[in-house]
């Protein structure tokens, strides 16, 4: 696997073309992904976090659905608390 989440995002989105035991397999694994962005919104000159993606996730939960393979969806979203 690629250490570059942007290509493993781009990966599993391309797997739901290629059904096999194997693109589901690595589909599966890419449910837990550990990578993440960071959205953020600005209020003033403050930068906000507001939220954390998990997009290989998604793109991975996507491509099964495609698949037709049921399996419980993965967190995608994290809020994070407002500092104050």
């Amino acid at each position: 696997g690629s250490e570059d989440q942007q290509w493993r995002e781009e990966g599993a989105r391309a797997l739901r073309y290629f059904k096999s035991n194997e693109n589901v397999a690595v589909l599966k694994k890419l449910l837990m992904d550990p990578s993440f962005v960071t959205c953020v919104r600005q209020e003033g000159d403050c930068v906000i976090e507001t939220h954390r993606e998990y997009r290989v996730r998604q793109a991975a939960f996507a491509s099964l659905r495609e698949l037709g393979i049921e399996v419980p969806k993965p967190v995608v979203v994290v809020p994070l608390p407002l500092k104050q």
